[in-house]
């Protein structure tokens, strides 16, 4: 029997319609190509780099390029852990231009490699595209308490206006940054530097500057975290602390109306060695009153911020025109600036004046005179920039020495200091006499001799 051909059984019309599925039927059994990596996109990569493949996204989604002539055909995401097999993930279709968005159904946290792969309308499936490493992390890291204040005064009391926090973070993950808010003003920011074990349980610490000084005052502090996927902490728990960081404003010395003995009360002269000087400054701030570098007096200041110092006995005042200032020190060590000097003038008429007391400095040897015109015992110190200085006599030595005066008659005295003392140091020497009448008499001489060298 002749074999009738396919165009006369089916027709001409149905024999092209055959072709076509013949042919269709032989491009469809390829094996369609791998498509490219596939891509983070920069909207899911929330790491701090757009392109460290870290996402707090549990469903991220990813650009995949599987060439224009792929158009139509379906491409599958698969994301494997080190210990399972590449699981699909999601799918999408490729578009004209040949690149398909893929958004990956809901992901444990986890690091996973990427891959993907095309399948054609019959099924076929390419094979794996090469994989790309990325990091799925949704869970925010957790601060143990509040900020705890670094250089502190004492209890939440500090002098700095730029505070240091440590911060705790639970875990050991150093890539985490922390930051510092007062309200919603951000004061500075610091990375994880540290890691250790609290009774088995790890922490992190993370050492926080405060970048802008804070003014004097209480503030309450919280701090943040975020770690390297994005995720923000919930705000720790708060601190209040109390910022002295200002230097006290101290006002220039005022001689007592009590010791002003000129005609006027203004004049700032009086007849008393040891004359007392106001300030008005800060509620129990030290204040130190000098003349020429040298301390001679101090005292704190009251409630109300009024401090009056009296000269002390072994810095009293000489006959003539002496020129006072000031500083004042907080309780946290703040020191005021100088104030402005008073000149004050110590008139004649108190006791004492006249200097029964002879000096010489040579070198690092003083050679000490002293007349009485009664009988009496007297002390003698040497001041070294207004604090008293051991000092050598013989083979002894002391701060003080004890000679006993007949009247009349003068008493000589050579001792020895300290060279380094003699050289640099401004050198007074102090003698008390006890006289008769129970007065205690002061008399002093500055040490004008040349230096030792």
């Amino acid at each position: 029997m002749k074999r009738r051909s396919l165009r006369s059984l089916l027709g001409a019309g149905a024999t092209a319609t055959a072709v076509a599925l013949i042919t269709a039927s032989t491009a469809f059994g390829a094996q369609p190509p791998s498509p490219s990596i596939p891509d983070l996109l920069d909207a899911s990569d929330s790491g701090v780099s757009a392109t460290d493949e870290i996402t707090n996204d549990a469903t991220p989604d990813f650009l995949v390029n599987a060439g224009v002539a792929q158009a139509g055909l379906t491409v599958t995401l698969y994301l494997a852990d080190p210990t399972q097999s590449p699981t699909a993930v999601g799918t999408a279709t490729i578009d004209g231009t040949g690149f398909a968005t893929v958004s990956a159904a809901s992901t444990p946290d986890a690091i996973y490699d990427a891959t993907a792969t095309t399948k054609n309308a019959i099924g076929e499936e390419s094979n794996h595209s090469l994989s790309i490493e990325i990091e799925i992390d949704t869970a925010p890291p957790t601060i143990s308490g509040p900020p705890v204040l670094l250089n502190s005064g004492g209890g939440q009391f500090t002098f700095t206006q730029t505070p240091t926090f440590t911060v705790f973070v639970d875990g050991d993950d150093t890539s985490t940054t922390v930051k510092t808010y007062e309200g919603a003003v951000l004061l500075g920011t610091g990375q994880i530097s540290e890691t250790f074990l609290i009774l088995g349980v790890a922490l992190s610490g993370a050492d926080v500057v405060t970048a802008t000084p804070l003014a004097d005052g209480a503030h309450t502090i919280h701090a943040v975290a975020s770690d390297l996927a994005g995720n923000t902490s919930t705000p720790s728990s708060t601190i209040t602390i109390q910022i002295d960081g200002t230097p006290p404003v101290v006002g220039t010395p005022d001689l007592l109306e009590a010791d002003d003995d000129g005609p006027s009360s203004t004049d700032n002269a009086t007849k008393n060695p040891r004359p007392r000087l106001v300030f008005v400054t800060e509620p129990s701030v030290r204040v130190i009153i000098f003349e020429d570098g040298i301390a001679i007096g101090s005292g704190h200041a009251d409630a109300a911020g009024v401090a009056t110092i009296r000269v002390n006995d072994l810095n009293w005042l000489d006959e003539g025109v002496h020129c006072i200032y000031a500083t004042a020190i907080d309780g946290v060590g703040h020191v005021s600036s100088e104030t402005k000097q008073l000149c004050l003038t110590i008139e004649e008429g108190a006791v004492p004046f006249a200097s029964n007391l002879g000096v010489d400095l040579q070198g690092a040897f003083l050679s000490l005179s002293l007349r009485s015109t009664v009988a009496a015992r007297a002390t003698i110190r040497v001041l070294a920039n207004g604090k008293p200085v051991k000092f050598r006599i013989g083979k002894k030595k002391a701060k003080k020495i004890t000679r006993r005066l007949k009247a009349g008659k003068r008493k000589s005295v050579k001792l020895r200091i300290p060279k380094r003392v003699a050289r640099n140091a401004k050198i007074r020497v102090v003698a008390s006499v006890n006289s008769k009448d129970g007065r205690r008499i002061l008399v002093k001489k500055r040490a004008l001799a040349q230096r030792a060298r």
